[in-house]
């Protein structure tokens, strides 16, 4: 039992920053979508020194850079 709660205990004190990661991953799905932009491999990622991660995935060149050009078009403050 003690493995077993170890076990719990590690991986529970992931799951809020899984679920942010998570959250956040779909938040810029919605946001690239609405610009006609598609990353089929953005996903909420595991967490890494109890930071939430996304995982950008691979995508192709002609989807980057019209990541690029949506980007260079906002004005950086």
């Amino acid at each position: 039992m003690g493995d077993a709660a170890g076990y719990e205990s590690h991986f529970g004190s992931m799951l809020p920053n899984l679920r942010e990661g998570s959250r956040v991953a779909e938040r810029l799905r919605c946001a690239l979508e609405a610009h006609g932009i598609k990353l089929p491999s953005l996903i909420g990622g595991y967490p890494v020194n109890a930071t939430a991660m996304v995982d950008l995935g691979g995508c192709r060149a002609d989807v980057a850079e019209s990541l690029a050009v949506l980007l260079e078009a906002v004005p950086v403050e």
